[in-house]
C-alpha cells in the first residue's frame, strides 16, 4: 500500500493552510522489495493499492495476508 500525498490541508476558522510533503520514492521502494522476493525465491502475492483505510480493510478481509508493507508519511502529535 502506498500514499503520497503532495501537502497537508489544515484548516483553522476560516483559514485554510496547506503544508507541503516530499513526495516519496515508493516506486524505488516497491522496485526493491519486488527484486528482493525473487532472490528469496519464494512464492509472493503483491497487490499494490492506494493507502486508504478502505483498501486497508478491503485487503485484510479479502486477500488475508501474512504481511502488509505499507509506504507513507505519518504525523504524530506534539
Amino acid at each position: 500500500m502506498f500514499a503520497s500525498p503532495s501537502y497537508l490541508k489544515l484548516q483553522s476558522g476560516k483559514v485554510e493552510t496547506k503544508i507541503p510533503f516530499a513526495q516519496l520514492k515508493y516506486q524505488d521502494e516497491y522496485r526493491c522489495i519486488k527484486d528482493s522476493v525473487k532472490k528469496a525465491k519464494v512464492e509472493v502475492v503483491v497487490h499494490k493499492v492506494h493507502g486508504t483505510f478502505f483498501n486497508l480493510r478491503e485487503t485484510l478481509e479479502k486477500q488475508r495476508p501474512g504481511a502488509i508493507h505499507f509506504s507513507g508519511h505519518g504525523l504524530t502529535k506534539e
